[in-house]
């Protein structure tokens, strides 16, 4: 969804760990959260514009870090 929001304002941007997700930690009882998705942005002056795009959104995962 965060990908979908960025792309759809012009933001380019990939998914990591897309499919790792699902296996990291079986059998641990606990997700590891190295290897949640991801979304990176593909160009660092994009950050800005990212940032206020999830917030207008509603989908700001930045909360204390803006």
């Amino acid at each position: 969804m965060v990908r979908a929001v960025l792309e759809g304002s012009g933001i380019p941007s990939v998914l990591k760990n897309e499919n790792i997700c699902h296996t990291a930690g079986a059998g641990f009882g606990v997700a590891l959260g190295f290897a949640w998705p991801e979304v990176w942005l593909l160009n660092n002056e994009d950050m800005q514009s990212a940032a206020e795009c999830l917030k207008q959104s509603g989908l700001s995962f930045l909360k204390g870090k803006e």
